[in-house]
């Protein structure tokens, strides 16, 4: 009974408000995603086809389980609409929030090797949150795989360098500048964190595994020649995401996060930093959306709902060229 209690105060923290479009100079693969008038060419249709297409969701993923609210559900709705067979779409993989993203990343390549036997090729991987960390972690250490069988490796918001939040809730948060908040804000922020703290003794690894301090030790200290930077570049996509000047005023719980995040930290989505959704030593940026941390898998909203399926139209015609 305690355990969902917890569950559920960390759900009222991550709960996804509506999605704005992007702002600013944006790139040929953002106009795709918020164009909702652009469709692929049938030719990279064509090609899309042949893939198989793996999901890997993030933070407390289990109790996100099923229905419409289950991770990914209008992305993997749009492949098949544009004509993916559904031999080809995997369900999304679920890994434990109890576990590191260093120990996931292991189980994670166990489970894509089963599910795809064989010598299969043109794999796209498809990873959120923690689980974009988890497939960013397993295409460190297993390249190899991702040279030969692997398409492309999308990481949407991924918590590369870690959280200024998960630092704040795991107890490793410097001094702040809560006074920068008004009252409210504060107290309504030190509710939910502290809230939050209470599931360090449900999720302790896990949780700590997204600290940017424990993030960056992950990968930071791995050594990699000229040749595998050059494969990760040409096989690791980022799609980060901000939030925009008004839902940090305006949302009741993103824009508390959030506010607090920018105002020690500086651009965010509500709980990452933009600086920590990727990393600038290997892999190749495709868009920054004015979006908070789960626009782009979660949310009923009608516009959200528009954006990711302007996502998968965008993915397809990137694997297809």
């Amino acid at each position: 009974m305690k355990k969902n209690l917890y569950l559920s105060l960390l759900i009222l923290i991550l709960l996804p408000p509506s999605f704005l479009p992007a702002s600013g100079n944006s790139t040929e693969f953002e106009s795709w995603i918020t164009n909702k008038h652009f469709f692929p060419d049938q030719s990279h249709i064509e090609k899309a086809k042949k893939y198989r297409y793996f999901f890997v969701t993030g933070f407390m993923n289990e109790i996100l389980k099923g229905g419409l609210s289950e991770y990914f559900y209008d992305n993997i709705k749009e492949l098949s609409h544009r004509g993916i067979p559904e031999s080809n779409l995997y369900r999304p993989i679920y890994l434990s929030s109890s576990r590191t993203a260093e120990e996931n990343a292991e189980d994670l390549y166990k489970i894509i090797l089963e599910q795809a036997p064989g010598d299969q090729k043109d794999l796209v991987l498809i990873g959120h949150s923690m689980g974009a960390q988890e497939l960013f972690l397993m295409s460190l250490k297993q390249r190899d795989f991702i040279k030969n069988r692997v398409r492309a490796v999308f990481l949407i918001q991924g918590s590369i360098g870690g959280s200024p939040i998960a630092d704040y809730v795991a107890g490793e948060a410097g001094e702040g500048t809560l006074d920068k908040l008004s009252l409210w804000e504060r107290w309504r922020f030190q509710f939910l964190m502290r809230s939050g703290s209470a599931l360090r003794m449900v999720v302790q690894e896990g949780l700590h595994s997204l600290t940017r301090k424990n993030a960056k030790s992950f990968w930071s200290h791995i050594q990699l020649s000229d040749e595998d930077r050059q494969l990760l570049n040409l096989h690791l996509f980022y799609i980060l995401s901000k939030m925009g000047p008004d839902k940090i005023s305006d949302n009741p719980i993103f824009s508390i996060s959030g506010r607090y995040t920018l105002l020690n930290f500086g651009e965010n989505d509500g709980l990452l930093l933009v600086e920590d959704q990727m990393t600038s030593r290997f892999g190749t940026q495709l868009a920054l959306l004015t979006a908070d941390h789960c626009d782009l898998v979660l949310s009923l909203n009608p516009m959200t709902r528009q954006m990711r399926k302007g996502l998968m139209r965008a993915m397809i015609q990137w694997v297809g060229k």
